[in-house]
């Protein structure tokens, strides 16, 4: 559902399968030996050499592939792979989003760097798959758009921390200014639930991820009760809000996501919001998002209400 005034981003929080499947081995008895038997050492050198010979035509095209290759292989390594089996959708996402250097300083990826690293493992999966030495389940698919897609890259690189807790409040339903004003004592780490004060007080529940971003926050940092955790304690109310705001727009615009029409800061509890009024209804979703109309629920939610 598309909000008439501000796009909201629909809540789509399936599995990774939905961006690489997991692989799983079906054995062949005129092929090599089976997936398990396939070792990371083996595979890295017959895809790169495979890859290279595909891409040959193009020597720029081939070395960028061979590099995020070896990349790939590494990042691996360092999650504690030994085997093609062992890889899941999970590492694969990891990687496809993993931050890199640039001119000696570490950056986050682009949507466009993430989907052609998936690009790239999608042939090498081609060529396993040919060889025999990796058989996918099914098609790999295009890297998960809307939530789902801010939240892996809001989750990943090399500032993550506090714009996954962003993301995760805003998916809860917070706006701008109630997220800037949340503290370490308005999270209830028990019932996975925010607090949001200001003009419409409230206890929001947080979905899955967004629980498991903020406990994973708290814990790697110390803050006072009182402590806002997204906005330094001196920043004025308005200029919490603002910062707030500025900063979920980097990530729906990093994310891909900022071109579609409409979008802006507040799409993401929007897009929250959908979900509530198509499971609960129209006064659930009012109450998620702090508002007294229905009217103006109805309105930011692209719902003709009163036609039902």
């Amino acid at each position: 559902m598309v909000a008439s005034q501000t796009k909201s981003i629909p809540v789509s929080l399936g599995s990774a399968a939905s961006t690489v499947a997991e692989r799983k081995p079906r054995p062949r008895s005129s092929q090599p030996a089976p997936t398990q038997a396939v070792c990371l050492d083996d595979a890295e050198d017959v895809v790169v050499a495979a890859l290279e010979a595909r891409y040959g035509t193009n020597a720029a095209t081939s070395q960028k592939v061979a590099g995020e290759m070896r990349r790939f292989f590494r990042h691996m390594r360092a999650h504690g792979v030994v085997r093609l089996d062992e890889i899941s959708n999970d590492l694969i996402i990891d990687f496809c989003w993993s931050a890199v250097k640039h001119r000696g300083r570490v950056v986050d990826v682009t949507a466009r760097t993430a989907a052609n690293r998936q690009s790239f493992l999608r042939a090498a999966v081609e060529e396993l798959t040919r060889l025999g030495l990796w058989t996918p389940i099914e098609s790999v698919d295009s890297i998960p758009r809307e939530l789902h897609q801010a939240e892996i890259y809001a989750a990943n690189g090399a500032s993550s921390n506090q714009r996954a807790l962003l993301v995760a409040f805003a998916e809860a339903g917070g706006d701008a200014a109630e997220i800037a004003a949340v503290t370490a004592d308005d999270i209830d780490h028990d019932a996975a639930a925010v607090h949001f004060r200001g003009r419409a007080e409230r206890t929001n529940p947080m979905s899955p991820w967004g629980a498991h971003i903020v406990r994973e926050y708290l814990r790697g940092t110390r803050f006072e009760p009182n402590q806002r955790l997204c906005v330094k304690q001196t920043t004025p109310t308005k200029s919490g809000a603002q910062a707030v705001a500025r900063r979920l727009c980097l990530v729906l615009r990093d994310a891909g996501l900022a071109s579609a029409p409409g979008v802006t800061a507040r799409s993401i509890r929007l897009g929250a919001a959908v979900q509530v009024l198509e499971q609960a209804g129209l006064e659930a979703a009012a109450r998620f998002l702090g508002n007294r109309s229905l009217d103006a629920t109805a309105t930011a939610l692209g719902y003709n209400w009163r036609t039902y």
